[in-house]
């Protein structure tokens, strides 16, 4: 990758958490704890729908991306989940069910905008993988500051067009999900214009190894969805929907790192193919396992840090959520070191072990919302969403172990770290703040020191930098 790409990816994970930030304590403030807890359920079914549809066929794209054969099988990959789409939509649409003809959610169509949403952001998603492997830096930056920036557009507009009127309807504060993620797709498809224009007719040879390599994590990604969807779930039926609500907004706050992990996946996964393939410096995957840590745990410290504050920001009826951010953090943390832990399941091509690790993940995670969430409610769900993406962490990390060279292989260190991580957050919430921001800041400074005394830092540096 020609030098300074890597800043044109950053602009993104720089902006849109920012537009994040601005967009949290908004909604907020304009969404009662009920209301956002119905939207924030409606994003879940969503996401479910994404993830079913996509076939795992984006994984296999990045897998078979060749720059000179991709139109044909970009387009045959959109063309199929297009009709998929289209004949599941209308198949449920024509079932005459008098129970679900009666349902409040068919009288205000919102099977339609679920799909239709679901549909978008699917788009989406297959526009981004291009521009990645395209290497079209600048493009995938602000179609992600466009989907958050879209957001606040259509908030305002819509705040503007009906005043008050504005949420008594569950579609209208649905739609604006839906705008949001319209805007966008016309917008990726607008930058992408050059790479779709010279398109005939062809059919890709490909196709049948991308749904080959893809379909696994097809039921690994809904079993995925599952962990991070069981708790809203869970939170609506024992607890209400205004908890709900403050549960999302805490699991929002986290998604500033969620950000940084897909900006993260994004550069990373190509660049440990290259590296593969080319039998690159062993010291390079060990390397990036410890900056990963080190730049999650100062994150992780900097929220601890500036928790507090949030209260300033946020209504009363919203403060119980500042607490929770401690367990919620947690899961995009332990994602991506797993992302780097874990990669030698994909570098071996053992896709299909990603099952039975999210099937026992799922065991995991069903027990713990069964044994915190009746005690301490939501705050039980935070708890569990930590627990069960340290497990997540540990399976596929010892599993991804047994199948790549030892260059590749997860040191001890990394487990070590990730367990004092989730003891620090269960010490955050039930003993001390102070004692476990104290705690945090001294394993900083450890890992400070363990990564800037490794030999060869500047070749690591040199072959970041010359990828990126």
């Amino acid at each position: 990758m020609p030098k300074g790409k890597f800043f044109r990816y950053a602009i993104g994970g720089v902006v849109t958490p920012i537009l994040g930030l601005i967009t949290i304590p908004l909604l907020s403030w304009v969404f009662s704890p009920s209301q956002l807890g119905e939207m924030n359920l409606f994003l879940v079914i969503v996401t479910g729908i994404t993830l079913v549809f996509s076939f795992g066929l984006d994984q296999g794209l990045i897998r078979e991306y060749e720059r000179s054969k991709a139109l044909p099988l970009v387009m045959e990959i959109l063309f199929y989940i297009s009709l998929v789409f289209i004949i599941t939509y209308f198949i449920l649409f024509s079932i005459e069910n008098e129970t679900l003809l009666k349902n409040k959610i068919f009288t205000e169509n919102i099977l339609f905008e679920v799909f239709l949403t679901a549909f978008l952001l699917l788009l989406i998603r297959f526009n981004m993988v291009v521009m990645r492997m395209e290497e079209y830096a600048l493009a995938f930056s602000l179609t992600q500051i466009v989907r958050k920036l879209s957001i606040l557009i259509t908030l305002s507009v819509s705040f503007y067009l009906y005043k008050n009127n504005l949420f008594e309807s569950l579609i209208n504060v649905i739609n604006l999900q839906l705008y949001s993620a319209l805007i966008t797709t016309i917008f990726s498809f607008f930058v992408l214009f050059p790479f779709f224009k010279s398109f005939k007719y062809s059919r890709s040879k490909k196709f049948k190894k991308c749904f080959s390599f893809g379909w696994p994590l097809t039921f690994s990604g809904l079993l995925f969805w599952g962990l991070t969807s069981l708790d809203r779930f869970y939170i609506s039926y024992f607890t209400s929907m205004s908890d709900l609500g403050v549960y999302s907004l805490a699991v929002s706050f986290a998604a500033i790192i969620i950000i940084v992990q897909t900006i993260f996946s994004t550069i990373w996964i190509p660049i440990i193919y290259k590296w593969y393939e080319q039998k690159s410096a062993s010291f390079l995957y060990s390397y990036t396992e410890k900056l990963v840590v080190l730049i999650l745990i100062f994150i992780y410290f900097l929220i601890l840090l500036f928790s507090p504050l949030i209260k300033f920001f946020i209504p009363e009826s919203y403060y119980d959520s500042i607490v929770m951010l401690s367990f919620v953090s947690l899961y995009p943390l332990f994602y991506t070191i797993t992302e780097v832990s874990g990669i030698g399941i994909n570098l071996s091509k053992k896709t299909k072990l990603m099952i039975p690790i999210m099937i026992s993940t799922t065991i995991i995670n069903l027990s713990s919302l069964a044994w915190f969430v009746p005690v301490y409610g939501a705050l039980g769900a935070a708890a569990s969403l930590a627990v069960t993406f340290y497990f997540y962490f540990l399976i596929k990390s010892i599993l991804s172990n047994r199948f790549t060279p030892e260059n590749i292989k997860t040191g001890l260190k990394t487990y070590v770290l990730c367990t004092l991580i989730l003891i620090i957050s269960f010490f955050n919430v039930f003993i001390s703040y102070y004692f476990s921001l104290l705690l945090m800041f001294l394993l900083l400074i450890y890992v400070l020191y363990d990564f800037f005394t490794m030999p060869n830092l500047k070749e690591f540096y040199y072959e970041w930098t010359k990828e990126i």
